[in-house]
């Protein structure tokens, strides 16, 4: 069954519903193969990214709409495959191929990260940790769309494309390294989500943590349960292995914790073969 791709409950302005409607329109097209569908998203995004004044679009509004839009698709239906792949063809666009007024080349992904860090600000102002009272089915929807944004990040986070990464973290802090929520579902929905940005993004996180990452990377401090442990350690690793084994859940949930160990285990198996494999000289 295809996703039902409809804004959220807030009042969207008649721009924000054309880009929606517009780049949904792709997705929901019958024909078409998942790559094809990517190269419109590309050309419809280039083209609402250099829309003018005198357009129905604004520029501006184009990354929270593809949030929107992500936020309807389940994890690993194919339309999040497609925009996934759309984000990594405008990545491979040369710096000239579009820029909005301000000059921003479109193939950075300009203001992206802003636009994450104020989804994730307004829903951690919906969940909070202290909050104890039994969610209402528009939150428990909150929950499902929260999945499928960070799905969709952690996609498309790799290691040239790390802007996001540190806000994947945190959400491994949430869950791994804080005290749990005390509504069952938010904390289920908080280790489905670690365990989604670690089978990701695993090695990206695990390169960081050894030290060994070709890229320039500040990682924040630990949470509460783990305050003694150094940011950037294998111990914290470690920690999290301990913590994933130590979680319980209904039988989904539990499922996905033991893969999620077997990933990280592979994961570190991989390094070693590779710190022990002979260096040509």
């Amino acid at each position: 069954m295809a996703p039902n791709l409809q804004l959220g409950p807030s009042q969207a302005s008649p721009s924000e519903t054309a880009i929606f409607n517009l780049l949904k329109a792709n997705l929901e097209f019958p024909a078409g193969s998942s790559t094809a569908k990517a190269k419109k998203l590309v050309d419809d995004m280039i083209f609402i990214y250099t829309s003018t004044e005198d357009s129905p679009y604004c520029s501006r509004q184009l990354w929270p709409m593809v949030v929107a839009l992500t936020a309807c698709i389940p994890p690993d239906h194919e339309w999040q495959t497609s925009l996934v792949e759309a984000l990594r063809l405008l990545r491979q666009l040369d710096d000239s191929v579009a820029q909005n007024d301000d000059g921003d080349p479109f193939n950075k992904l300009p203001d992206l990260l802003m636009t994450i860090t104020e989804y994730w600000h307004g829903f951690h102002n919906i969940f909070t940790i202290e909050d104890s009272d039994p969610l209402v089915p528009d939150q428990l929807e909150q929950l499902e769309r929260w999945k499928s944004v960070n799905s969709f990040l952690a996609r498309v986070t790799t290691d040239d494309y790390v802007e996001l990464l540190n806000s994947g973290i945190d959400q491994v802090v949430i869950a791994l390294e804080l005290e749990p929520a005390k509504q069952e579902p938010v904390a289920a929905c908080y280790i489905w989500v670690a365990t989604e940005w670690i089978t990701h993004c695993g090695s990206i996180i695990f390169k960081l943590l050894q030290e060994k990452s070709k890229i320039s990377y500040e990682l924040k401090g630990t949470g509460s349960l783990c305050k003694d442990i150094h940011p950037q350690s294998t111990q914290r690793w470690e920690f999290w292995k301990e913590r994933l084994a130590e979680l319980r859940g209904d039988t989904l949930i539990t499922s996905r914790i033991q893969e999620t160990i077997k990933v990280m285990n592979a994961i570190q198996s991989n390094e070693q073969q590779e710190d022990n494999e002979p260096r040509e000289e």
